[in-house]
């Protein structure tokens, strides 16, 4: 995909992201913050509306209050003179007052006097708390008679819900002792209702229970949800706030609803709406405006050094120049490829002319020295071979078996020379047996010259050639590669704490030449300390950095390293053992063929004197890897 694409898709999803967290902050933060305003609100005008309730009955309170500390209710609740009562408090009066019941209760909560009154003309009518004559034995009425105090609150009647209030009667100077209490009702009408709603600016709805063994609680939406003493229901249109209200005696008995229309989140789905086109017209407008920009500033240059750098890398001309006249900083990098492409031109001429010699001089270095080191052993058995059959007795059983044929009729000189004849052949057998021992080794070495030669000659055509071994395989199969002179100088010890690390798929015959490399030069070690044997101690582990990896550790108590050479002993020709003939070249090679394999070598010593750690990390390749060759 080309970057215009890849730009305008991204300004795309920036603005689809940024789209999708605004609709996110709508649903989840502002829309149910209007909710919540509509909800308090709800909430407040339910307060407003317990608040007239409350009202309702400290008005028939103060009537309570006016009617119980009064001189002649006190007087009538002793001699019980109705005329008394009748004439203190007519019909008229108690109308005024806007009571539709009044009781005035004995200590033992029988009604001494009491009246019924429809709500509005005041005409005589049927309560059947005022026609039972006598207070209900609840103990709220109860204790508030005996310990003359006061009570108010909602009870239930066969006209409907009641205001009540009671109040102790007393002297008419605020003493007692009580003798008694005055109780008055104001019946609950719809029209009371809608008045108490009017008082609270809202909509109020009571809900009463209507059959024996309902509950209040049960007339609330089970969907609503409950908030401290309130349950609160969103609908698509109103916003319901439901509140259950008990009697005197703490039951509960009636359930209070306000519901208020939701314009609050109309209002704000408007605005919210406003909101999004203006953002969908100036996102779409933005968009336009950074595409044409892009287009014109950034990306038409930045194709036209996109097709001048591919041009470049196919080769067809290094001799073109971008000269992109522009001040920012894509002119910058156009007039910064333009010199690094006349330096390319001059580099690649004198490139062509060096690297074809410089090459084959590397190359050849190389492979002379593994040559070198695969031959010297070759040579040391070749001259065993040859001593060997040199000493064998070949000619003196030739000899012998001339004499045999002159020996004639000379029984005794024929058995003699049998007999020598024999025990030459048998010494002439064990040399040939030895000899041939000898020559598989030979071949052994001749092998791993050939295999030396023919990785050399896949190199120049293909890239490493991967194999399947094992490590104990690939470390016998690199110390045989040792002249026997350095091998008898060194012992190859695993650690008893490495795990076999199993078969392993890589390049064997770099790695063989890369651990014949580092046993002589830990053999080498050994000598130079002055030290007649030592030990070369190996170990491993599997790594995961960047793939799967084997992590070699060769470790020798030979003469160390400098601390100054550790940075220069995998240098083209540094050597410390020049003296004794060595090129330098050996841990050059090794640190360029593990890097061509995509590992790395690097040493360690603690000094002169401390031995000295040498760490290999190759990768490894499975058995069916795609990259390289692979040998079954």
């Amino acid at each position: 995909m080309n970057l215009r694409p890849k730009i305008i898709a991204l300004i795309a999803a920036v603005f689809v992201l940024l789209g999708a967290a605004q609709y996110l902050i709508q649903d989840r933060i502002l829309l149910p913050s209007f909710a919540e305003l509509e909800q308090q609100s709800a909430s407040n005008e339910m307060a407003r509306a317990i608040h007239a309730v409350d009202r309702e009955l400290d008005l028939l309170t103060m009537v309570a209050e006016d009617w119980g500390d009064w001189a002649e209710t006190y007087a009538f609740m002793a001699n019980h003179d109705l005329h008394l009562i009748e004439e203190s408090i007519p019909t008229s009066e108690i109308v005024t007052y806007d009571v539709d019941a009044v009781a005035f209760v004995d200590l033992s909560g029988r009604f001494l006097w009491s009246r019924a009154l429809a709500p509005g003309p005041g005409d005589p009518t049927d309560i059947d708390v005022i026609r039972a004559g006598a207070l209900p034995e609840s103990s709220v009425w109860r204790d508030a008679l005996r310990s003359g105090t006061k009570v108010r609150g909602l009870i239930p009647t066969n006209r409907g819900l009641m205001l009540v209030v009671g109040n102790p009667v007393l002297d008419g100077h605020a003493h007692g002792p009580s003798r008694g209490m005055v109780v008055l009702g104001r019946l609950l009408t719809p029209a009371k209702i809608a008045t108490i709603g009017e008082q609270a600016q809202t909509a109020l709805t009571v809900y009463a229970i209507r059959a024996p063994g309902e509950s209040a609680t049960e007339l609330v939406p089970a969907a609503a949800t409950r908030v401290g003493d309130e349950n609160l229901l969103t609908r698509d249109q109103v916003t319901e706030v439901y509140r259950v209200v008990n009697d005197v005696a703490g039951q509960p008995l009636v359930t209070l609803r306000v519901a208020i229309p939701r314009v609050i989140t109309a209002r704000g789905r408007q605005v919210i709406a406003y909101a999004d086109a203006t953002l969908g017209l100036a996102a779409t407008a933005t968009v336009l405006l950074l595409i044409v920009t892009l287009h014109q500033s950034v990306l038409k240059p930045i194709a036209r050094l996109t097709r001048h750098a591919v041009e470049i890398g196919r080769g067809l001309d290094t001799g073109a120049r971008l000269d992109l006249r522009r001040s920012d900083e894509l002119g910058q990098l156009a007039a910064e490829i333009d010199r690094m492409v006349g330096n390319l031109a001059e580099a690649r001429r004198q490139l062509i002319d060096q690297s074809f010699l410089a090459g084959v001089a590397e190359n050849a270095r190389a492979v002379l020295h593994n040559i070198g080191n695969a031959m010297t052993p070759l040579c040391v058995k070749a001259a065993v071979l040859r001593d060997a059959l040199r000493g064998a007795p070949a000619t003196e059983i030739t000899v012998a078996l001339d004499e045999l044929e002159r020996a004639g009729s000379d029984m005794i000189r024929i058995a003699s020379l049998e007999r020598y004849v024999h025990l030459a052949s048998r010494e002439l057998a064990a040399a040939v047996t030895a000899a041939r021992a000898e020559i598989e080794r030979i071949a052994e070495q001749s092998q791993a010259i050939r295999s030396l030669l023919g990785e050399q000659t896949r190199n120049l055509r293909a890239g490493a050639l991967l194999e399947t071994c094992t490590l104990a395989e690939l470390l016998a199969q690199s110390t045989a590669l040792v002249p026997p002179a350095l091998r008898r100088l060194l012992s190859v010890e695993i650690d008893p704490a490495a795990v076999d690390p199993g078969p392993l798929h890589v390049a064997r015959t770099i790695m063989q030449q890369v651990i014949q490399n580092i046993v002589i030069n830990a053999a080498e070690a050994v000598r130079d300390a002055g030290r007649e044997h030592g030990v070369l101690r190996v170990s491993w582990e599997r790594i995961e950095a960047g793939g799967e990896r084997l992590r070699l550790k060769f470790t020798d108590d030979g003469v160390g390293i400098a601390p100054g050479n550790l940075g220069r002993i995998f240098q083209n020709g540094f050597s410390t053992k020049l003296e004794h003939g060595n090129s330098g070249l050996g841990l050059h090679w090794c640190g360029n063929a593990l890097h061509a394999l995509g590992g790395r070598i690097h040493a360690e010593s603690a000094g002169p004197g401390q031995g000295a750690s040498f760490h290999v990390e190759v990768p490894l390749a499975t058995a069916d890897a795609g990259d390289g060759h692979r040998a079954g």
